[in-house]
């Protein structure tokens, strides 16, 4: 799957769902998505969910980054099933400046601070933008589908 269909995917089904009116068809939709009190990610290819409902908190409930990414993390769940580097997606930084330059404002965070949202915990930047490790990062459960799946994941993600 292209990086702009996870983006379309995530935050633009998110979007319409979560901002549609009543004359809208997908406004039952919105009514379900709005009322979810616990969102799973089934493996990384939804983990850009976490940053529109880090978003829309921030809108809502007037908060700093910081708390509306502890109010998102108190309301998700990751599970990996695929914990091998080919099984995770990483985009390269590029790209991620590409389509992100506008949205990490609206987090109120600066540039570096998002990007490491989808990095291991160094001092310098890496050269891609990992879902797993956003995912591990925000999601307040984190779950393996089995014991092996987590020491692999720890390794593989970094602890």
């Amino acid at each position: 799957m292209s990086y702009l269909s996870f983006l379309i995917l995530q935050i633009g089904e998110k979007t319409i769902f979560y901002n549609s009116s009543d004359k809208y068809p997908t406004h039952y939709l919105s009514k379900i998505m709005s009322k979810n009190t616990i969102y799973h990610m089934n493996e990384v290819h939804s983990a850009f969910l976490t940053l529109e409902l880090m978003k829309n908190t921030i809108d809502e409930k007037q908060v700093s980054f910081e708390d509306a990414k502890d109010i998102v993390s108190a309301r998700t769940v990751f599970t990996t099933h695929t914990p091998v580097p080919a099984g995770n997606d990483i985009f390269p930084i590029e790209l991620v400046d590409k389509y992100f330059k506008d949205y990490w404002p609206k987090l109120g965070i600066e540039r570096d601070e998002f990007m490491k949202l989808g990095m291991k915990p160094t001092e310098e930047l890496e050269n891609g933008f990992n879902m797993g490790i956003l995912a591990l990062k925000v999601a307040g459960k984190k779950n393996g589908v089995s014991k092996l799946h987590g020491a692999v994941s720890r390794e593989l993600f970094g602890e």
